[in-house]
Order: structure tokens, then sequence, then C-alpha cells
């Protein structure tokens, strides 16, 4: 911890979360000068994106048990990260994921590497469409949509859009079946502007491989480097409960430790980087405009869960297939029926950060997201997740691998609370402005802040923070 976690404090800028769109607001503003000061709830940095490191050193991602933003363990190219980094002198070490998908159909395969030249047989064998050229036309057509025809259909289900743009039956189910392999679980709900927008995201995919720190930690830490170097303070352990206004202008906020000992830091700019809803947990609703109020309790409606499994390996388990070690390093996705419902996926991402395991060992992350589907908790419970997962470890054991088992040195099941899987990416309905909690000098750098699609959800963390940098800027200059 950087800073008392008591009494008051003073500085330019306090920012709420030190997830990625914290930490680059906060690298940001450092960069120019302004005094910053994060606060975590979660006892590190990196909130739900980052990784955690088991005491015998290997890295696990998708973060904190207390860290708000959500997590990945890919991403196509981080645009907005990359200028951030240069707008902010931090350095990030990448690395380029030789492979992308590799999709395996439950319980016994196929198993298909997801490239141009398995297209067809990805959509007759897994999508059971007989003429793969249709689907084909009709992603080309999405990825070509002009911004503001994408924009103009966020607000439309694939289940109204499919009938009145997709005649062929046989096409529309395909469709359905691509975008529940993809990514939504509830194909039906998916957005069909924002899937448009998706579609033009680059199929390069990266991970971090910094040299301090494994997986996705790889991605948070250096942002931490540069704001202490630059005298801001990462106050961890420190949970913010309310977001101090005055006169309709926001003036700070206060947090609590573990023991729920108050901290005061007084600031005219505060960066709130929650999930929208979560921000009616700090201000009374009835100060917030009526809409914006109505809208991001309806996006709360997507949120999701992550549950999964993980283990710590001596060495890369053996394809049955070709008795060679498995370096496939991009991510794979559990497909389940004919429906091609969405069981989860796995990763191994010792491939490509040098730091995520022991030397000459292997990690291997599973997990599966989980939609709520409106209510408090998802309707599946923990025992048939349990049997989802177990499952995928019978496939991974019995038709994929010939020596799992051997080369597990131990192995434990993770359940990351809500809000932790991206589920409301895809869906309908609209997010919300920088601005529109309607508080002067309240800035909302948010996974949950309107913009398209076709920025990766992780990248969607450095587009919010430089945004919010960007007019946080603007106001220190006007005041």
């Amino acid at each position: 911890m950087d800073a008392p976690p008591t009494g008051r404090h003073d500085c330019d800028a306090v920012i709420l979360g030190a997830g990625l769109a914290g930490l680059v607001a906060g690298a940001l503003l450092g960069a120019k000068g302004l005094r910053v000061t994060l606060l975590e709830p979660a006892d590190g940095i990196g909130g739900g994106g980052g990784a955690t490191r088991s005491r015998d050193g290997f890295w696990f991602d998708f973060g904190l048990r207390d860290g708000r933003d959500v997590g990945d363990c890919l991403f196509p190219t981080p645009e907005h990260c990359l200028a951030a980094a240069q707008e902010a002198g931090v350095s990030l070490q990448l690395a380029r994921v030789k492979h992308g998908w590799r999709i395996h159909r439950l319980p016994d395969g196929p198993t298909l590497e997801r490239t141009e030249e398995t297209f067809d047989r990805i959509a007759r064998e897994i999508l059971g469409l007989g003429d793969p050229d249709a689907l084909r036309r009709l992603l080309e057509d999405w990825a070509a949509t002009p911004a503001d025809e994408a924009i103009a259909q966020q607000n439309v289900a694939l289940s109204e859009w499919l009938p009145k743009h997709v005649p062929d039956p046989e096409l529309r189910t395909a469709v359905l079946h691509y975008v529940a392999m993809t990514w939504h679980a509830h194909p039906e709900q998916a957005s069909a502007g924002r899937f448009m927008q998706a579609s033009q995201l680059s199929p390069e995919l990266f991970t971090p491989d910094d040299p301090e720190v494994g997986g996705m930690q790889g991605l948070m830490e250096p942002w931490a480097r540069a704001i202490r170097a630059r005298g801001g303070q990462i106050i961890t352990d420190c949970k913010p409960v309310e977001i101090l206004v005055d006169g309709g202008r926001s003036v700070g906020a206060l947090g609590v430790d573990r023991h729920n000992v108050l901290l005061e830091v007084r600031a005219p700019l505060v960066l709130f980087t929650g999930a929208a809803w979560e921000l009616l947990e700090l201000i009374d609703s009835a100060a917030l405009p009526e809409a914006f109020v109505r809208d991001v309790r309806a996006l709360e409606a997507y949120k999701g869960d992550l549950v999964g499994w993980q283990a710590a390996l001596t060495r890369l388990p053996r394809l049955r297939s070709s008795g060679e070690p498995d370096e496939h390093d991009g991510w794979n996705r559990f497909l389940v029926g004919s429906e091609c419902h969405y069981q989860g996926g796995y990763q191994m991402p010792s491939l490509t950060s040098r730091r995520a395991a022991p030397e000459g060992k292997h990690v291997l992350c599973m997990v599966m997201n989980r939609w709520l589907q409106g209510g408090s908790r998802t309707p599946q419970t923990w025992a048939e997740a349990r049997r989802a997962l177990d499952a995928n470890l019978d496939y991974l054991r019995h038709h994929l691998y010939a020596d799992l088992d051997d080369c597990i040195e131990w192995s434990r099941h993770v359940y990351h609370t809500a809000p932790q899987a991206m589920t409301w990416w895809h869906g309908p309905g609209p997010r919300h402005e920088l601005e529109s909690a309607g508080i002067g000098g309240l800035l909302l750098a948010s996974h949950t802040l309107e913009a398209p699609s076709s920025i990766g959800n992780v990248d969607m963390g450095a587009y919010a923070g430089r945004l919010a940098a960007q007019r946080a800027l603007e106001l220190a200059a006007s005041a």
C-alpha cells in the first residue's frame, strides 16, 4: 500500500479501481503532472482483468476476487492500449499468438483449428451448413458494414434481424450457431449491429509477455510502475463506499479498508471504472438522470460470472493424434450438441508469457462464462456447472491428450463472481457516455461505456481510461 489508509488525502484526480481502465487513466494523467490516487478494493492491482500468482510461481488469469473490471487471456491488436502507452511513456511487451481458435466438438470431435482453409469444414461439420459460401458472404458483408449502419442496428437482436435479412432457414440457424460458437451463449439475444462491428476485429491475437510478472498481469503492472514513478498513489485493499458530491459536482470519494477504517480523498475529478450499475452503490440514484438509471439497470440484466478449472503442469501434455507435446498457444473452444452450445474453453498462457510458470513448467486455465439472464445469480447451479467442467476435462483426458493426468502437479476449481465475463458486450440496448451521470467532474471510465464493438473487450479498458484521461485534462485546464 502506497499511502496511509486513514484520514484525509488531497489530490487532483481520484480513480476508483485499479483495473486496466484506471491504470491507463492514472498513467496518462500522471504523465501530464496531475496528482492521482487510485482506490482499489482488492489487495492487488489489475482488478478482474489481471492475473494472480500462486505461492509456487504459477500465474492464473481472470483477476482478483474483489477486483472490478473484466478479464480475458487473449486479445486482438490493442490499438488504444498501444496508443495510450506511447502517450504515457509506458513500455508494454506483447507476444503474438501463433494460433487462433481451436474448436472441439464434444464428446468425440472433430477438433479443428479455425483458419480460412478450414472454414468450409467448420461450416459443414460444426455448424451443419450445406453451403459454406453463403455464411462466408454474410460474414464478409457484416465486416464491410459502414459504421453508421451498424450503429443503427445496435438495438436490434438477431432474433429480429435474421428473419428480415436472411430468408434461408438453414443459413439463419447456422448464423446463430456461429454466434454461439464465437461468444454469445444466447445468440438470439445478441445485437446484430454489435456483431457487425465485432466482425471487423483483427484476426491477430496477442498476450502480454512482461519480464517480471506472468499472464495478463503483464498488461497491468507497466502502468502501475509509471504511476508510482511519477508520485501517484495506488491504495489497495480500500473499497470505495461513496462518491462525494457538493453542489452538483464531484469533490472526492470515501474508501474503507477491511477493518472499515475510513479514508477520505478530496479531488475535483473522480474517475469511476466499475460497471455502470455499480455506480448506484456509491451515489443515490435519485441524484442521477432517470434515463441513465433505467439504461444501466437494463444493461445489468446481461451480466455474467465465470467458473473454471486451473492446473499447474510439470510439462506439456501430448496429443493422442500425434504423440507430440501440444504447443497450441491460442484459445480452445468447447462446443456441445447440434446447437453448438459454447461450454467454455481453455488456454495455456505459459506458451506465450515467459513468467506465467516456473521454467520448464506450464499453466492450463479453463473457464466457462455463465449469463445471469436478469437474475441475481445464474440459473445454472454449481452442481450443473461442475458437470459441464468435468465433461470438458473428460474430453481432454480421454480424447485430446494421451497423458494429461501425468502432467498435473496440482489443480483447483475457481469461481469468479459477476460481473466478470463481458457478457453485455454483444447484447442489444444503449450503453452510456463518459459524463452520463450528469455530475460535474465525474467520468465513467467503464467497460460499459458506449463504444464500437470493433474495439476488443480487453482494449475497451484502455479506450475508456484514455478517453476519461483526455476529458479530465480538459476539465483540469478549464478549472
